[in-house]
């Protein structure tokens, strides 16, 4: 076989192997055809920093743990609070956060007991105006949304996602059930 004749076959042979113009591609990740797949991590409540842990509740190890943040509002008091029947609660991670919505229509409210430093939260609150709920000074202002913040003893926080009449009532729902 010549030199000339051993380049062909190499570059035949490459081609082939390459895929060269019959190639298929993957779709780019997260696109319709090759979709992200969330997977749930195994987070401890050691490393979730942004929870607050309420005094005296229990965890399943027996030991002082995190607060369930639908315990703090119960749904007939949300109920009563919109005026309307609610879906269930439904409790997300972060934070942790109960998020009440109507059973009709996309406006909920979100209530959190997080553990943040609240000066400096409240410096990045908008128009923050100061309010009393449950004899508790607290803070009404925009913060991506409309917030009311309830600064609580340490670095606790509640926080209620909704406009301010309807964030005070939330939080005087909530205020008799995370401080002591």
């Amino acid at each position: 076989m010549s030199v000339r004749t051993g380049l062909a076959a190499a570059a035949i042979l490459a081609a082939v192997l390459s895929g060269c113009g019959g190639e298929t591609r993957q779709a780019p990740a997260g696109s319709a055809q090759n979709p992200l797949v969330g997977r749930p991590s195994k987070l401890s409540t050691a490393t979730r920093a942004n929870e607050a842990s309420a005094p005296g509740t229990p965890s399943s190890d027996g030991t002082a743990g995190t607060q369930r943040a639908c315990d703090l509002v119960t749904a007939k008091e949300a109920r009563a609070i919109f005026g309307k029947p609610i879906r269930r609660p439904l409790e997300a991670a972060q934070g942790p956060t109960c998020i009440y919505r109507p059973r009709h229509g996309s406006a909920f409210t979100s209530v959190a007991l997080q553990s943040v430093d609240f000066p400096v939260l409240k410096r990045h609150l908008l128009q923050a105006r100061r309010v009393t709920v449950a004899g508790h000074s607290a803070y009404c202002g925009f913060y991506g949304q409309p917030m009311l913040y309830v600064p609580l003893p340490g670095t606790r926080v509640l926080s209620v996602a909704g406009s301010c009449s309807v964030g005070k009532r939330f939080a005087q729902a909530a205020l008799p059930r995370v401080v002591s």
